[in-house]
């Protein structure tokens, strides 16, 4: 019996997606599912926030980051295209995923067109963090498969070495 109501209050302590949601800083978390999309932040410029009603703009349920910049998340992550009723109301879309470290990547910036993408590692031996901004998810879909697929360079590669100081 014990054991039962230990198990009831063990998981009144585990992270609600609420706090988990919460807690994010980066703009977009990532989703660290197999076989899922990241989730994709819509920030939402001057002209959607005085738009917004009932925490709603244009049907889509509209959220604040802990800067207090108004978003809407799309479930549907990269695979979606960027909902026609937000396009005259789209800041910047963010986006943050993870892949595997082989085959290897050029750490650095890459851009195309409107779109820029950062990849970073925190740890030698561990994934890729991969943060994606731009004006469209279309096109950030575009860039991301072109890294993967290795067909494209970094604009700024972040695996040179130091130049002296002069």
């Amino acid at each position: 019996m014990y054991f039962v109501f230990f198990l009831i209050g063990l998981r009144k302590n585990l992270p609600t997606t609420a706090r988990m949601k919460q807690s994010c800083r980066t703009g977009a978390r990532a989703a660290e599912t197999k076989g899922r999309w990241p989730m994709v932040r819509i920030y939402i410029n001057e002209a959607g926030r005085s738009k917004i009603a009932d925490g709603k703009l244009e049907g889509f349920k509209v959220r604040f980051d802990n800067d207090g910049f108004p978003f809407v998340e799309s479930g549907g992550g990269m695979m979606i295209k960027t909902p026609e009723k937000l396009q005259g109301f789209i800041e910047q879309i963010s986006s943050v995923h993870h892949f595997p470290a082989a085959p290897h990547r050029t750490l650095g910036e890459y851009r195309k067109g409107e779109v820029r993408v950062f990849l970073d590692k925190k740890d030698p031996d561990g994934p890729i963090s991969c943060t994606m901004m731009g004006d469209s998810i279309e096109a950030m879909f575009e860039l991301y498969t072109a890294i993967r697929a290795g067909s494209i360079a970094p604009t700024v590669s972040w695996e040179s070495e130091q130049k002296p100081a002069a």
